[in-house]
């Protein structure tokens, strides 16, 4: 992502919605267990540095201790966090199911559903994890999915795309379902 306010890129959408919401978002450029420690939501979009295996056990305290974790990435994506999937027995599939609901013709029918511009398939332990949306088409495909740790959890957005302006809200227009 980038900081340019209101670009295709850009994360103000998420910034907006998250002090809406009353929490006060703070960028991070390196990971930081003490800011994390003072967090109750910790947002990663498409990360391209890989998470440790130190940092994913320090992870999982972080939500045994009430901390959520929104996690956005795609299977392009995914192998910078593959240490934390493979804890939790999560993967995202190489079958790409490009956007959806595809909407061209009828927005207004699907502005509360969530809307994802590529979306790939997870596989994920359904004794520890809750799909919270799947694609049907043929089989079920889970697109968004949470997993609990303790007093929080994780949630999985198989989009890399999904927390960007262009999907939540831009300057002219938002998305309510996202």
């Amino acid at each position: 992502f980038n900081l340019e306010p209101y670009t295709e890129k850009s994360v103000n959408g998420l910034i907006l919605n998250l002090n809406r919401n009353g929490y006060l978002p703070i960028i991070l450029r390196e990971f930081s267990q003490e800011q994390i420690e003072k967090s109750k939501i910790l947002v990663f979009n498409a990360p391209s540095q890989s998470i440790t295996q130190d940092e994913v056990e320090f992870l999982s305290k972080y939500m045994s201790n009430g901390g959520i974790i929104i996690l956005a990435t795609g299977y392009s994506d995914k192998l910078a966090v593959s240490n934390l999937l493979d804890k939790y027995n999560i993967d995202i599939l190489d079958v790409p199911l490009g956007p959806f609901p595809y909407v061209e013709e009828n927005p207004e029918e699907y502005e509360n559903e969530p809307r994802f511009v590529d979306g790939w398939p997870i596989v994920f332990d359904e004794n520890i994890g809750q799909s919270y949306f799947n694609f049907t088409w043929n089989i079920d495909y889970h697109l968004m999915v949470f997993v609990k740790q303790g007093k929080g959890g994780l949630l999985i957005i198989s989009d890399s795309q999904y927390l960007l302006d262009k999907n939540i809200e831009s300057i002219y227009d938002y998305w309510p379902g996202n």
